[in-house]
């Protein structure tokens, strides 16, 4: 347990250290949304009637909420920090939207995994115990001045 919460930290020191993983991430995510918005300019203008085309909305919603969801799960329990990915892997952990799957969701990842709660969030644990140690180091350096 102790080598994965030394690899989180190490790949989260190469996440915040280096611009080329936040500019990746906002990239995708400029992408992503992008993608969204030319397939609903693209749909807007069919004619398929106006009920149609509210329930192919919603169904495309719930299947986009449910394969976002999928790969969080899937993305929450990896733990291959010292890959070249590991600082985005690292960085994903905890961004479970709750959306409106969840439900089909939480029975997938109870058939396919253990579970994150002990997994990587004992992995993350360790690195919110650095940054709270970083914290009470700095404010008090601060107070000593």
């Amino acid at each position: 347990m102790f080598v994965k919460q030394e690899q989180f930290n190490a790949a989260m020191e190469r996440y915040t250290s280096k611009s080329r993983y936040k500019v990746l991430g906002a990239s995708v995510s400029i992408i992503n949304i992008s993608l969204q918005l030319y397939l609903v300019y693209r749909i807007w203008p069919q004619s398929i009637g106006a009920g149609w085309q509210i329930l192919a909305f919603l169904t495309a919603y719930l299947l986009t909420d449910l394969i976002n969801e999928l790969v969080h799960m899937y993305m929450d329990n990896n733990d291959r920090y010292d890959s070249l990915t590991g600082p985005l892997i690292a960085n994903s952990h905890y961004a479970f939207l709750n959306g409106c799957t969840d439900p089909l969701l939480n029975r997938i990842a109870a058939a396919c995994y253990d579970g994150y709660k002990i997994n990587t969030d004992l992995h993350y644990a360790r690195y919110v115990e650095r940054i709270v140690q970083l914290a009470n180091t700095n404010h008090s350096a601060s107070r000593c001045r």
